[in-house]
């Protein structure tokens, strides 16, 4: 009988500590940003009143900015419409945070210059293959005659 409230004793500890450790990820997802934090940085980055950028995303007046002190959650209309009013803005940033808040439209151009020789090379190549070429066409001409 002692042997069975121990391993309840020790399944009800152990219930407790997981029901723990989901209330602290809870907790930490609850921190994570949300997007009209991101959205603060925005305006802050380009310069704008809240008016400002609201009349730029085609907002109502004063949308934004009661959102921003109430720490609201937006509606995807309205990430949107910030993504396109700012097609530079990264739309995994603003959502998630992740990444970097202006996103490359082009990726990075790595020039490659050829050497003289390599070029003299390639060159080199084209003459024997038109050679070739000329041959072949020499030897199609005589079986047609």
């Amino acid at each position: 009988m002692q042997g069975n409230e121990t391993n309840i004793n020790n399944f009800l500890i152990f219930v407790r500590f997981f029901q723990q450790k989901i209330e602290k990820s809870s907790l930490l997802r609850m921190e994570v940003e949300k997007p009209i934090a991101r959205i603060r940085k925005i305006i802050k980055d380009k310069n704008l009143s809240f008016s400002a950028f609201e009349k730029k995303i085609g907002m109502s007046n004063n949308s934004i900015q009661v959102a921003l002190k109430r720490n609201a959650n937006l509606k995807d209309e309205t990430l949107n419409h910030i993504l396109a009013a700012f097609p530079e803005i990264s739309a995994e940033w603003l959502l998630t945070g992740k990444g970097e808040m202006i996103r490359n439209a082009y990726p990075p151009v790595i020039e490659r210059t050829s050497t003289v020789e390599e070029e003299r090379y390639v060159i080199e190549l084209q003459r024997e293959y038109i050679v070739r070429l000329k041959q072949e066409i020499a030897e199609l001409r005589s079986r047609l005659e």
